[in-house]
């Protein structure tokens, strides 16, 4: 950049010193507006300030209404289709909310000059001037600003360069400057394209005398600037270079320019795309010659910043030639071609495609709008516009300007019939139902017109799915029969089996598990009668999944490897790596972890070779959860940082939030609150940006667990009351039942029962809607935990037995295992060990027909404390040892722990005390191997009660004090009350009692903090206590 240097300075010094910082940066085309903006974006300062990921450069160019204008935001934004709406607007004004940032509209007047006062265009920008954190860069050709309310506007219009520093352009591409290159620069009054355009002509043979000759001729038909007139007197200096010699020695040059004028993000530059070209232009069309000669004169470049490089033409050509009338017009030629490529690379679910599609989208769109210029409109270009809106909503830009064109254009009925269920795909993603379902509706009685009955099981099939997303069941269940009878008629296994699949998954949905069970095995029939090996594998899939949610383990097992097979033969790697993904998921669930291990890794290796970023991502979260599981969380922190950042790669921004969630998670586990903090509040901005409602309310969730955690209720009680609203905004029955079951365990910690009842319950009335038995199960469950709190134990009975029924209703072996377990804690409170035993019992068979570990170990271990209760201590011990036998074998190292710690209770109880303190020293050290301060804290606190009993006052002081600083790193209020009232206890042995009204005070502190009124209770005895040894002290003194 040559001659900007104090207009650079200008721009940096708002930038960096004001907030908000709004420049508008004016001149005629050409003047250099975009290169300074671009300059200023990435200079160190701009980027030390906003950080380079907050940095946005969105062209307007093409862009003609606010619509299209936030269109292109989101885009830049990198917000998925599927939440692009209703209230785009705010979505995108949310997300440059959330953090400083800085954004460049450039070529602003493109948009500004079609747009009639009032201009929507001036409102949007508007709002986003009044974003304080927000800086706002504007270039536009002209000499007016928007007309906007800006707090303090920095103007800036750009003059010519200097001569010194025309010069200097002219010097690094010629090399001399002579009297009449001079002249010239002179007369083009130092605009940088002109200069740039006039020194390549010189450099490429003209004489800088011959130059000044032809500008004396040509210059008089300069275009004045007007309003109508965005590219000022450029034209003169882009008329030379196509009146050039060379220009003029092959009038298909100007073709080839006004024909590569047609696509906004230029063309590929390989050898393999050009030749593709080739194929479909006339046979006089020298491409690689005329391509030389424009590149010669500067009408166009090569852009290697990309791989492949591709061939781009400055946009204010583009401009001017898309005015100019060239011939011979190589439209139809260009429009062939994209058709072609569109309509033989349809298969936006085949990664190898992305490469090949994605950089070109664009410019199909560009060229199809062309081609329903072109009469008549060929049935190829409808069914090329069907392909590329199926690509644009994949890669999440839900447009409609092309399929809309070809409704109007007035195809034959069945294309018409598939057009209107296209554009029903689009309405969907905007959420806009009732659109949507008018719309497939209306491709339905099309293709009965024509008899079409392969055609009417697709938009059945469609339609049963949007009445999916609304929760009728029912009507969906009816729509996939009828798609299914459609499909038969047809003899389309594919779709019949696919309708099949669907179908089970709405049967799965609402624990109907017989009748999905049955949808899948007809799907797998028909696939394998049919010998379609891809789909035969895709429903073992589905029929898996349904195997593992029955935890008919074994049977699952035997579909992934069986389409594990399936997918080998057909060598569909992504199919291969789903299966054993699957499979890993199968073997989690039955605690093999080594065995999950291996299919995750084998899975992980797949998705590589077929370079599915999105897989290899997945595959690394699912080894990230499985280290979890083995508390190996440094493992597990480099598996989650692993995924974040292939997502990233692959801009996938909501598979990089549920990343940031998991490692959030892990942070939990660690206490390493603020960390965790920082990682859901950065996945709360990230499904914010994507306008991903679900994500954003799952990380408010996950927000809110941690304010628990940290005794921050208030906070914990607006994370989830914020995740509420956006579940419900959402339409999400089930998350918004989460919500309130979250919010009633929050009340409960509160004592609030009578608002935690009533959250529990309308939870319940919302499972119960949606047909979800488990969430209703697990809700009727905290229901029964809370009458277990207020001692009615009686509705905390019924509240338990119900949730057993809709469990085994579901099929759901461990909810049932789960609620049997705390039926069997009730009957403890009961003192009905008889009834206890019974239900504990029971939850072990349960838990071992689903072949979880985990499960089994708590059951046992609950055993052993009724045990304990019944001074059964070798019956007691057993079960203790039985139970860290299996979690050893489940690889958990926390419930380990934890048996650990109760034997060593038990042995407290026989005054085995040597034993009990090997047990306490192992429960300590799993604990610190887990980095688990809590279940450390914890034993350190048993450790020290033993020394109490050993009179090893000293010992004790120091594992208390240990203790306490844990609890205090894991903010835990209540358990380090408890050891301060220990180590009360223990200066009270000591005499030390100053020491010992301390602790009871700070302890009484933290239980009124923590709201616990019975911890209170307690320290204030423990306080009336010590006064009254303090005032026999003193009587005994006297």
């Amino acid at each position: 950049m040559f001659g900007r240097d104090a207009e650079k300075e200008v721009v940096l010094g708002v930038l960096l010193n004001n907030e908000p910082a709004h420049v508008v940066i004016l001149g005629s085309g050409g003047m250099g507006k975009t290169t300074l903006a671009q300059s200023v974006l990435h200079d160190g300062q701009v980027i030390a300030k906003y950080g380079a990921q907050y940095r946005y450069f969105v062209s307007c160019e093409g862009v003609t209404t606010a619509n299209e204008l936030l269109s292109e935001l989101a885009n830049a934004l990198r917000i998925p289709a599927t939440d692009r709406k209703d209230d785009l607007d705010q979505r995108v004004l949310s997300a440059f909310r959330q953090q400083p940032a800085v954004i460049c509209l450039d070529n602003f007047e493109t948009i500004w000059e079609v747009e009639r006062p009032p201009r929507p265009v001036e409102r949007l920008l508007s709002e986003f001037a009044a974003i304080s954190t927000l800086a706002i860069i504007i270039t536009m050709r002209g000499t007016q600003t928007p007309q906007v309310p800006w707090s303090e506007l920095c103007r800036l219009d750009l003059q010519p360069l200097g001569l010194d520093s025309s010069i200097q352009i002219v010097e690094k591409i010629y090399g001399k400057v002579d009297e009449f290159t001079e002249k010239l620069l002179r007369e083009v009054d130092g605009i940088p394209l002109a200069v740039k355009l006039l020194a390549s002509l010189l450099r490429d043979g003209e004489s800088s005398e011959n130059l000044w000759r032809r500008w004396e001729r040509e210059r008089t038909e300069m275009i004045e600037i007007g309003s109508r007139h965005r590219l000022s007197n450029l034209d003169t200096s882009i008329q030379l270079s196509l009146s050039s010699p060379r220009m003029r020695a092959d009038n298909n040059a100007a073709a080839i320019l006004g024909m590569l004028c047609l696509l906004p993000d230029g063309f590929p530059g390989d050898a393999t795309s050009l030749d593709r070209l080739r194929h479909h232009l006339p046979e006089d069309i020298q491409l690689d010659k005329l391509l030389q000669t424009l590149m010669r004169v500067s009408l166009a470049y090569t852009d290697t910043t990309l791989t492949p490089s591709r061939i781009r033409i400055l946009s204010p050509i583009r401009h001017f030639c898309a005015r100019a009338t060239t011939q011979p017009n190589l439209s139809a030629h260009i429009v062939a071609f994209y058709v072609e490529l569109i309509s033989n690379n349809s298969d936006f679910s085949d990664g190898s495609l992305h490469p090949i599609i994605q950089p070109e989208l664009l410019n199909i769109h560009s060229v199809l709008i062309v081609g329903y210029n072109i009469t008549p409109v060929e049935d190829t270009l409808v069914l090329a516009s069907i392909d590329y809106t199926d690509w644009a909503l994949y890669v999440g830009n839900p447009v409609d300007e092309v399929i809309t064109l070809a409704i109007e254009s007035g195809p034959q009925l069945l294309l018409l019939g598939k057009c209107h269920e296209c554009i029903s795909t689009v309405y969907e993603h905007r959420n806009q139902l009732d659109e949507a379902e008018t719309s497939v509706k209306q491709a339905i009685e099309l293709y009965r017109k024509v008899q079409d009955v392969l055609s009417e099981g697709s938009g059945l099939y469609s339609l049963g799915d949007l009445y999916m997303q609304r929760n009728q069941l029912d009507e969906a269940e009816t729509t996939f029969k009828h798609a299914i009878e459609a499909y038969r008629k047809a003899q389309s296994a594919r779709g019949e089996a696919n309708s099949f699949n669907s179908l089970g998954e709405l049967y799965k949905q609402r624990g109907q598990l017989d009748e999905a069970e049955t949808s899948f095995k007809h799907a797998i029939e028909v696939s394998h009668k049919a010998e379609d090996v891809l789909w035969e594998a895709k429903s073992l899939e589905f029929l898996g999944n349904l195997y593992r949610r029955r935890y008919q383990l074994d049977k699952a097992e035997t579909s992934f490897k069986h389409g594990i097979e399936l997918f080998y033969k057909a060598q569909d790697l992504d199919g291969e790596g789903d299966h054993f993904y699957s499979l890993g998921n199968l073997y989690m669930q039955r605690d093999q972890l080594d065995d999950a291990e291996t299919s995750f890794k084998c899975a992980l290796k797949l998705y590589q070779k077929a370079q599915d970023l999105d897989g290899e991502g997945s595959s690394l979260d699912s080894l990230g959860d499985l280290y979890m599981r083995r508390d190996q969380l440094d493992e597990a922190e480099t598996s989650f940082k692993h995924a974040i950042e292939l997502y990233r790669k692959a801009q996938d921004v909501l598979s990089e939030g549920h990343s940031l969630d998991s490692l959030g998670d892990l942070y939990m586990r660690r206490d390493q609150l603020d960390e965790a903090q920082t990682s859901f509040k950065h996945a709360i901005e990230l499904f914010r940006k994507a306008q991903d409602l679900d994500g954003e309310g799952n990380s408010l969730y996950s927000l809110g667990n941690l304010y628990i955690r940290r005794d921050q209720l208030d906070n914990a009680e607006t994370s989830f009351k914020c995740a509420l609203k956006l579940y419900r905004k959402a339409q999400d029955l089930d998350g918004v039942g989460s919500s309130l079951k979250s919010l009633g365990d929050l009340y409960m910690q509160r004592d609030q029962l009578d608002k935690a009842e009533k959250s529990f319950k309308h939870a319940i009335e919302l499972f119960h809607k949606a047909q979800d038995l488990d969430s209703e199960g697990n809700s009727l469950y905290s229901l029964g935990n809370l009458y277990m709190q207020r001692d009615q134990l009686d509705e905390a009975e019924t509240s338990f037995k119900r949730a057993i029924e809709l469990y085994r209703q579901a099929q759901s072996v461990l909810g049932e295992g789960n609620s049997l377990r705390s039926l069997g804690d009730l009957y403890m409170r009961r003192d009905q060990l008889d009834d206890a035993e019974t239900s504990f019992k029971r939850a072990i068979e349960l838990y071992r027909q689903a072949q979880t570990v985990l499960g089994e170990g708590s059951s046992l271990k609950s055993l052993g404390d009724l045990y304990m209760r019944r001074d059964q201590l070798d019956d007691a011990e057993t079960s203790f040892k039985r139970a860290i036998e299996l979690y050893r074998q489940a690889q958990t190292v926390l419930g380990e722990g934890s048996s650990l710690n109760s034997l060593g209770d038990l042995y407290m109880r026989r005054d085995q005390l040597d034993d009990a303190e090997t047990s306490f020293k192992h429960a300590i050290e799993l604990y610190r191997k887990a980095q688990d301060v809590d279940g450390e804290a914890e034993s350190l606190g048993s450790l020290g009660e033993l020394y109490m009993l050993r009179d090893q006052l000293d010992d004790a002081e120091t594992l208390f004090k240990h203790a306490i600083e844990l609890y205090q790193k894991a903010q835990d209020d209540v358990c380090e009350a408890d050891i301060l009232d220990s180590l009360g206890e223990l200066y009270m042995r000591r005499d030390q009692l100053d020491d010992a009204e301390t602790s009871f005070t700070r302890a009484l502190e933290l239980f009124r903090k923590a709201q616990d009124l019975d911890g209170e209770a307690d320290s204030c005895a423990a306080l009336q206590k010590l006064q009254i040894q303090r005032t026999q002290g003193l009587l005994s003194a006297a």
